[in-house]
């Protein structure tokens, strides 16, 4: 379970890196999540940034805790809790490893 959490915050982490890399060359407008976009823009790039991927942190790692070590997903299947972890950090990598292509497209 420990691996999984490291593993999730590695993937915010890079995700981050690398959309604040993005952000200074082509500005806020390469963010494509509105609601981080516009937190960027009330405050800075950083600020907007981390303010979201704290909130995704803890509101992930809450409801690993509260489900236990399994998830019901209903019709009697079960999966194991740290899944949310496995699936928020795919997501992430996607955004790092897109940045990435935009680096190498340009």
């Amino acid at each position: 379970m420990k691996f999984s959490w490291l593993l999730m915050v590695f993937s915010a982490i890079t995700d981050t890196l690398m959309t604040l890399y993005n952000i200074h060359y082509y500005g806020i407008e390469i963010e494509g999540n509105p609601l981080i976009k516009y937190a960027m823009e009330c405050t800075n790039p950083l600020a907007g940034i981390l303010l979201f991927k704290i909130i995704g942190i803890v509101a992930i790692t809450y409801v690993v805790f509260l489900t236990g070590e399994y998830y019901d997903v209903g019709y009697g299947r079960r999966i194991k809790s740290e899944f949310f972890y496995y699936f928020t950090s795919i997501v992430w990598f996607y955004g790092t490893f897109s940045h990435i292509v935009l680096i190498f497209i340009n």
